[in-house]
């Protein structure tokens, strides 16, 4: 699908077109959630990111790796590398959301920290690259005349940022500084190879991915794979007094309108599923909003 006929789908009434448009190019409710979720337990060691292989199944326009990654930047830099893996069935949204998002983020991560010469940290190990690109967005900002000047990082207000060679440069040695490796995937659950991809991960996220329930299925099949230790969940019986080794989290609403899924169709689904391949997938409720259009966060984990 071309960007063009993409970006149609905005306005569309429905955010939804099977095998075609997977509602990708807008942020959802339920990807707030799992964010101020992960904010508010980042304390605890099973939500430290630092270090970790992270997926983000059915991105869009990536919140939740988002957050990682400002929480990684400004952070000190640790020896250990982070992977953070996003995946969408739209190539399109990858492209046109996902993609600048992330670096729109860093962008304002990066002018922030310029504009209040809170650059301590950021001058411990600064690269070429990264310093030409705060010199360049200090002196545009003091010369009036320069048509090229960064705004003030508002994310309040409307504003346009040049993607310049500078700006690109800087954003890749930045990821190289902090050890942080980001890979981007597109196309159906069911074709994800974990192996290709690196191997099993510490921490599956995903939101509002269960509106559908014929893809339900492929997804549960995924997230199990995807999941570090889960294959091997059951063949000692020790495990099961332990914590798991990988964390899974799912944030859905509780019923989507008109399509058919749900928080409780894909419980059912994951304990179908666990049946079938001779699993015990344990679930819990660790978020719930009951008012209006009710929305969890499940934590998913085998035994």
């Amino acid at each position: 699908m071309q960007d063009k006929a993409a970006l149609a789908f905005i306005d569309q009434p429905s955010d939804l077109v099977p095998g075609v448009y997977e509602g990708g190019l807008k942020t959802w409710e339920c990807s707030l959630d799992l964010v101020d979720y992960l904010d508010r337990s980042k304390k605890t060691d099973a939500f430290v990111a630092r270090g970790k292989r992270i997926l983000e199944i059915g991105c869009g326009t990536a919140i939740p790796s988002i957050h990682i990654l400002n929480e990684l930047f400004s952070s000190p830099v640790h020896s250990k590398e982070t992977e953070i893996h996003l995946q969408d069935y739209n190539a399109s949204a990858l492209e046109l959301v996902t993609f600048p998002n992330i670096l729109l983020a860093w962008c304002w991560w990066f002018l922030f920290h310029s504009s209040h010469r809170d650059l301590t940290f950021l001058q411990q190990d600064m690269s070429p690259a990264s310093e030409t690109f705060r010199n360049a967005q200090i002196s545009n900002n003091e010369d009036e005349r320069d048509d090229n000047v960064f705004p003030a990082p508002d994310p309040a207000v409307a504003a346009n940022i040049p993607i310049t060679d500078e700006v690109k440069a800087a954003f890749e040695i930045s990821l190289l500084e902090h050890r942080i490796s980001l890979r981007i995937f597109s196309g159906s659950w069911s074709t994800f190879d974990v192996n290709k991809a690196g191997g099993k991960y510490d921490m599956v996220l995903t939101s509002e991915t269960v509106y559908r329930m014929e893809s339900v299925p492929s997804l549960i099949k995924l997230i199990y794979h995807a999941c570090e230790g889960a294959s091997q969940c059951g063949l000692d019986s020790r495990r099961s007094l332990h914590p798991p080794p990988y964390l899974c989290l799912i944030a859905a609403k509780v019923f989507y309108f008109g399509v058919g899924g749900g928080v409780t169709e894909f419980i059912q689904a994951v304990h179908l599923a666990g049946k079938c391949d001779n699993m015990t997938p344990k679930i819990e409720t660790v978020w719930a909003k009951n008012v209006g259009v009710g929305r969890k966060i499940l934590r998913l984990y085998w035994e």
